[in-house]
């Protein structure tokens, strides 16, 4: 199933010109050749470890797009200011979210609890 999973996300990069990456639930993300800038890489690391900590399915469906995208544009040092709506509001969002975090919660007990 990894294997084939892998597959169908490299099928998708190269049959899909938009498609520069791609995130493979917990197994790993693959990235074309124009995608290999600082920012895209650390985002979709982010993604692979939301998938990792919240779960694969819990994150795309059941976390609010403000957490799991905001996180990784804020997380990423995605350089873009502003990028184009709506993820700039997503990682706004997020980044007044995070600054509310009381010290004693971890950043992903604080992300599990969101609705």
């Amino acid at each position: 199933m990894k294997r084939l999973t892998l597959i169908a996300a490299a099928v998708l990069i190269h049959l899909v010109p938009a498609a520069a990456w791609a995130s493979v639930g917990t197994f790993g993300v693959i990235f074309s050749e124009k995608a290999w800038h600082p920012h895209f890489v650390r985002h979709e690391l982010i993604h692979q470890r939301q998938n990792e900590k919240l779960g694969v399915i819990k994150a795309w469906l059941f976390k609010p797009s403000w957490l799991i995208e905001g996180m990784a544009y804020s997380r990423s040092q995605d350089p873009r200011h502003p990028l184009p709506e709506p993820p700039e509001s997503w990682r706004a969002k997020y980044q007044a979210w995070e600054s509310s975090i009381p010290a004693s919660i971890t950043l992903w007990s604080a992300a599990e609890r969101v609705q």
